[in-house]
């Protein structure tokens, strides 16, 4: 991270100097130089530095970056307006595209555990969470894309310390 630094904001509110960090690491993680927990899914890697996440799509999908920047910026906006009517969500900060033209996203790191890993006390808390915040999502306007059911959730967790039921990956997720 030199002078010459073209780490571009494209839309949010973070510490610029972290973003930079974070834009590196991106290029530092795809080229090996760091060896940070990582997860693969379809269409993005999603690393784990910290109290933070941040979601790139797979460097090989170059021709898709485009597509990919205004993804993460829905996602990003999604994520926001489910903030804003009391969802439970990470706080998205920040959708950037690094030296390299990878964008990413830069959300907050959420404590979660899988649903299924849950005691039946908290899995009957987690479920409940899970229709009432699917209610209050449609109530608002949103279609909630790609979370399963209450039977088989996928891309919401519980944190066990705060009793809550949080959302995330809003990929498929739309404003009617």
């Amino acid at each position: 991270m030199g002078e010459e630094n073209k780490m571009r904001k494209i839309i949010g509110d973070f510490d610029m100097k972290l973003a930079e960090i974070y834009a590196d690491l991106i290029d530092e993680c795809v080229s090996g130089a760091v060896n940070l927990r990582q997860k693969f899914n379809g269409e993005h890697v999603v690393l784990f530095p910290g109290i933070h996440v941040v979601k790139h799509p797979h460097p090989g999908d170059r021709e898709q970056f485009p597509a990919r920047l205004n993804g993460l910026v829905r996602e990003f906006e999604i994520g926001r307006g489910l903030d804003n009517i009391g969802l439970n969500v990470p706080r998205m900060h920040l959708v950037g595209v690094n030296d390299s033209e990878i964008p990413f996203l830069i959300m907050d790191r959420l404590n979660l555990t899988n649903l299924w890993d849950l005691n039946s006390q908290q899995r009957k808390e987690a479920q409940k969470q899970y229709f009432e915040q699917i209610d209050l999502a449609k109530n608002e306007g949103y279609f909630p894309g790609d979370v399963g059911d209450a039977a088989d959730p996928y891309n919401c967790g519980f944190d066990v310390n705060k009793k809550k039921l949080f959302f995330y990956d809003f990929t498929d997720w739309r404003m009617n």
